[in-house]
């Protein structure tokens, strides 16, 4: 699986790994702390998600941008879902932790919002009206208020076929 997929009992001791996120080998994850590679000045938050899933046993989630060596350096955007792991009784004993690349994802959410930006500015500032009508010739978007109401369907005459 792309993802990485951790087993982490109460203690947060990594006990199943499918594989590493910089390149470590199952045997080198399986028994260690699941903090202790992560810098020391990151680890709250995540420490406390886990220990609140731990507590309440609720899921969580939360995103993290690291530098990655792995991925040569580059900065790369990781959603971590942590699921309480429980027993037949019920009782919390661990945690899932599924970490998936959402690098392409967000780059693309924040292309979109740049380029949002750009239409709204320019249909803001032009001196023209500017509509989209849908196929039952509805107004769907209006840059601004046409005779004094906005978003009101105009009629319009069919368009003569040649």
């Amino acid at each position: 699986a792309p993802d990485a997929m951790f087993l982490l009992d109460r203690e947060l001791r990594v006990r199943f790994v499918n594989h590493g996120l910089r390149g470590e080998s199952m045997d080198e994850l399986v028994g260690s702390y699941a903090l202790a590679r992560i810098d020391p000045a990151l680890r709250g938050p995540i420490l406390e998600c886990y220990e609140r899933v731990l507590r309440t046993g609720e899921p969580a989630q939360f995103d993290r941008c690291v530098r990655m060596p792995s991925y040569g350096g580059e900065e790369v955007h990781m959603l971590n879902r942590v699921t309480p792991v429980r027993d037949a009784q019920g009782a919390v004993t661990g945690l899932a932790v599924v970490v998936t690349d959402v690098t392409a994802q967000r780059r693309a959410e924040a292309e979109l919002q740049r380029s949002e930006r750009t239409l709204r500015t320019v249909t803001a500032n032009t001196s023209d009206w500017l509509l989209l009508l849908d196929r039952e010739r509805r107004v769907r978007f209006v840059n601004r208020q046409v005779r004094g109401q906005p978003g009101v369907p105009v009629p319009l005459l069919p368009i003569p076929e040649h």
